[in-house]
């Protein structure tokens, strides 16, 4: 994959990778782009409710923030804004 620039991700935990039996290789491109939104840093709290995002794979994420938690698409955001050379990125539950 080539180098990311101003990027944010969205990555599942090691606990919802353990659950994806059967599902496509962490290595496949595709199932990698699902997860980077290019050209966008958002740290929270500014991802907005309502805000759609799309990634590298033309997937759309929605967020959805309810009090003091936020959600991509459903996923809980566990640990959010980890600070990379390249933007931010964010653990998910799923």
């Amino acid at each position: 994959m080539d180098k990311l620039h101003s990027v944010t991700l969205f990555l599942p935990s090691n606990a919802a990778l353990s659950t994806t039996a059967g599902q496509p290789a962490l290595t496949d491109p595709k199932l990698v782009s699902d997860h980077i939104v290019s050209d966008f840093v958002g740290y929270l709290p500014d991802l907005k409710d309502g805000a759609v995002l799309n990634t590298r794979s033309g997937l759309s994420l929605t967020i959805r923030a309810d009090k003091c938690r936020y959600y991509v698409n459903g996923a809980l955001i566990t640990q959010p804004n980890i600070i990379l050379d390249s933007g931010v990125a964010h653990i998910i539950d799923q």
